[in-house]
């Protein structure tokens, strides 16, 4: 169903494993998730370009507004997971993150309602 793969991301810390799903579909978008308090380095995201993600998954920790635009100049969407706080939801949409993942998604739907109403 192209509407379920339009609609969905493939995530792993695993860059070999995004390397194959793009060799699979190159319709399907993927991210690399890390987890570690590194900087990453421009080379880091030219690597990214050769495992074939679109996109880069970092921890709420590391999601500083320097790494939020480092990755959209390099071309790659961000997303920021697990976070499940109103307000480093608040920050991280002004910050210009392209996804939230949340265990919580009551609170960005609440949160979003807010914001349009203002």
């Amino acid at each position: 169903d192209n509407d379920l793969l339009n609609n969905s991301v493939i995530s792993s810390f695993n860059p070999i494993v995004l390397r194959r799903i793009r060799k699979l579909s190159a319709d399907v978008a993927t991210g690399l998730i890390i987890d570690k308090n590194i900087t990453v380095p421009s080379a880091e995201l030219m690597f990214m370009k050769l495992t074939g993600a679109n996109g880069l998954h970092f921890s709420g920790k590391l999601a500083k507004k320097q790494l939020i635009e480092k990755t959209r100049r390099f071309g790659f969407f961000s997303f920021v997971w697990t976070v499940n706080d109103p307000g480093a939801m608040e920050r991280l949409i002004k910050s210009g993150v392209n996804g939230i993942i949340t265990d919580r998604p009551d609170l960005m739907n609440t949160g979003l309602q807010k914001k349009s109403k203002k």
